[in-house]
């Protein structure tokens, strides 16, 4: 659905549930990495991009410091209230905005009450974040009907920010980052410590990307994330203090130093430790690649880091591996991986365009032979970051 189309849906849901007219749009961008899997809370480098996949908030001013909110997924029109911002423990996913809605508050933004209505066609539990999309849109129309001055890290920060005190999922901050960012036909850099970053272009149109579903929900609070982002912490705490220098993050530790002591790690610890030291010299690896153009390279890299998630730091599953198998022999391929967390979701391809067709067909058919399933689909184009319309 083009950006256009999502709006529309964005305004008619908040007439039809608010009986009034919206005063402004906020957009939000899904993204993919396309290398840097958790390497971004590791202090480490990520290359993401963003997609034309989007969640959309309409919204206008509400008297009182109310606040209502309703989305197009559920039922209903969920309050709050501004200056006594609590999660809801009911009804998870307005948790998202609150929270953002209650840090822009904190940095000194003049928050104000507001109705908004919530489309999105960044399928939930995918991995293409959802969660960070919708912390995203829900700023970008806050700023619009509250003006306030805010860098975009900054802003990126206050998102992440959302996600990490309010929610209570450890994100790092690649995906607030990454929607914020994005831009059309380009992969971002970013190096989580420093925060330097920079847009490489990724080729013409010609180059799509591909999320394929598993079929297998992507749970990353009640799953695996916030376990296997503690054992990163506790490989750098114990390889600082094995070669006599402390660390507290993966990013701080080189491979020598790694590979001098793995023994004295426990395999899961040294698994971990592997997986983020590999996958942050792919990212340098894939953004070489890119500034010289070599596509093909940067495609190796990607199956590469399937590799190294599934073996190492285990968020792949058969489903995730069935996919990335399958797109190593399908039409138009560049490279595939699983995308974000893992523990489920989807897998994420880089192909032509133009054997888009070809290239879907071969893994619905084999995903259907294999794991007698029928995948999700999504043909997407790397898109623009986000922003705010007046209505």
């Amino acid at each position: 659905m083009p950006l256009d189309a999502l709006k529309g849906q964005a305004i008619r849901l908040f007439r039809e549930r608010f009986g009034a007219e919206p005063t402004s749009v906020g957009f939000g961008p899904g993204r993919v990495e396309i290398l840097g899997n958790h390497t971004d809370y590791n202090g480490g480098f990520v290359l993401p991009v963003a997609l034309d996949r989007a969640v959309a908030v309409a919204g206008a001013p509400l008297a009182g410091g109310r606040i209502e909110l309703t989305s197009a997924l559920f039922e209903g029109i969920e309050t709050a209230q501004v200056g006594q911002f609590k999660r809801n423990e009911k009804t998870n996913w307005v948790n998202y905005p609150l929270g953002t809605l209650k840090m822009l508050a904190e940095a000194g933004a003049p928050v104000g009450g507001m109705r908004f209505a919530v489309a999105s066609t960044v399928p939930l539990g995918s991995g293409l974040s959802s969660s960070a999309a919708l912390e995203v849109a829900t700023a970008q129309l806050a700023l619009t009907l509250y003006p306030f001055a805010i860098e975009k890290m900054a802003l990126a920060r206050v998102c992440q920010r959302a996600e990490n005190e309010f929610v209570g999922m450890n994100c790092g901050i690649l995906d607030q980052f990454s929607s914020i960012f994005g831009e059309r036909n380009a992969a971002l850099f970013l190096d989580c410590q420093s925060l330097e970053h920079r847009a490489i272009p990724i080729g013409d149109d010609d180059v799509a990307v591909v999320v394929a579903n598993s079929m297998t929900k992507h749970e990353l609070i009640s799953g695996g994330y916030n376990r296997i982002r503690q054992e990163c912490m506790e490989a750098a705490e114990m390889l600082g203090k094995l070669r006599g220098r402390p660390a507290t993050l993966l990013r701080e530790i080189t491979m020598e130093d790694l590979q001098k002591h793995e023994t004295a790690l426990p395999e899961r610890l040294r698994k971990r430790a592997h997986h983020v030291l590999t996958e942050n010299q792919r990212v340098l690896d894939g953004v070489a690649a890119l500034e010289r153009g070599d596509l093909r390279t940067l495609g190796r890299l990607m199956f590469e880091s399937h590799a190294s998630s599934r073996d190492y730091y285990g968020n792949s599953t058969p489903e995730l591996d069935c996919l990335v198998d399958l797109a190593k022999n399908a039409p138009g391929v560049i490279g595939a991986k699983l995308s974000g967390g893992g523990f489920g979701g989807c897998s994420v391809s880089l192909i032509r365009r133009s054997q888009a067709d070809a290239f879907i067909a071969h893994i619905k058919k084999g995903f259907q032979e294999r794991i007698g399933l029928e995948t999700e689909i999504h043909l997407c184009a790397i898109g623009a970051g986000a922003h705010a319309e007046k209505v």
